[in-house]
């Protein structure tokens, strides 16, 4: 598994160059980069969701599992927020760096690098793969749900953030409205359609890559390399962070490959949301672009790490 995981991750590192090389080469102008974004958060990754429950085959077991797996993401969010309110919420109005690394302390790319890692470790295991893919979706429902009310208002300090519409509406919900029906009645996505949805769910992790190179050819590197708060904050996200939900999930009843995949997805490195919310705020994108850029390049170590551990 360890093996795997290196060779996935470094392989996926490819694509970052490539979208180092397209800016540095101006190729395509940095305004655009907001763009391939959005094409990233309002496309590809609902139809991610989608694809993810396609994999999986509705059983009571399943759907327990799910249950159990719910609670436990929310207690593992909720574990590292409450922690670092306490400890920062006197320094939130100082700067918002603080309210950048409470919310980078779990917030993860479950999605974009958790499921080519997980389609890795599980592909010689199509049931234990559809299941794992199942967790993903969930995983990334509610860090997307947590990140429109309770990490929006930390990272704002603005009530005015935390928008109905988009808890409901949000991209990551509507692909639920649509994914979550489909998959507990068993139906699944049309033959001619599932061409579409598997390419652009595919284009998840590259894209995603992409537009970490692109980013990184506009930062100032010795920024994202020289503040030590980055290494610390990486490392509670990706080492620290999927550690407690090895604790976690070691007495419950659930099957050996799904305890793998909560912990593979608890090591993902940390999320770009976490740079959108800052571009938000409009402040704080330097520290954000330095904590996703870091934890990215260094997930090449950490998650095979992790895997060793399950």
């Amino acid at each position: 598994m360890f093996l795997e995981t290196f060779l996935t991750v470094a392989l996926i590192m490819i694509y970052a160059i490539v979208g180092f090389c397209i800016i540095k080469f101006k190729l395509i102008k940095k305004e655009s980069i907001p763009d391939f974004a959005k094409f990233l958060m309002y496309i590809c990754q609902p139809i991610l969701i989608l694809y993810s429950f396609n994999q999986a085959d509705y059983s009571n077991e399943l759907g327990k599992t799910l249950l159990i797996s719910v609670g436990l993401i929310i207690a593992i969010f909720a574990l590292f927020l409450t922690t670092f309110v306490l400890l920062f919420r006197k320094k939130y109005k100082e700067k918002i760096a603080y309210r950048i690394y409470t919310i980078a302390s779990c917030f993860g790319n479950v999605g974009f690098l958790g499921v080519p890692i997980l389609e890795a470790v599980f592909k010689d295991n199509p049931a234990a793969l559809g299941s794992a893919l199942a967790i993903s979706s969930v995983f990334l429902v509610i860090m997307n749900e947590i990140g429109w009310t309770i990490g929006s208002l930390i990272i704002s300090l603005d009530k005015k953030y935390v928008r109905l519409r988009m808890i409901f509406l949000n991209p990551s919900i509507i692909a639920i409205y649509v994914a979550l029906p489909l998959f507990f009645l068993g139906v699944k996505v049309p033959t001619r359609l599932d061409p579409l949805v598997t390419i652009l769910a595919k284009m998840t992790t590259p894209l995603c890559m992409v537009i970490l190179g692109m980013r990184l050819a506009v930062t100032n590197v010795k920024i994202v390399f020289a503040n030590y708060k980055t290494y610390i904050f990486v490392a509670i996200k990706q080492i620290i962070m999927p550690l407690v939900m090895l604790l976690f999930v070691f007495a419950l009843p659930i099957d050996t490959p799904i305890k793998q995949a909560l912990v593979i997805l608890s090591s993902a490195p940390i999320a770009s949301v976490v740079l959108n919310f800052s571009e938000m705020a409009g402040e704080g994108q330097e520290d954000a672009a330095s904590l996703v850029l870091c934890g990215t390049i260094l997930c090449i170590l950490t998650m095979p790490l992790i895997t060793l551990l399950v």
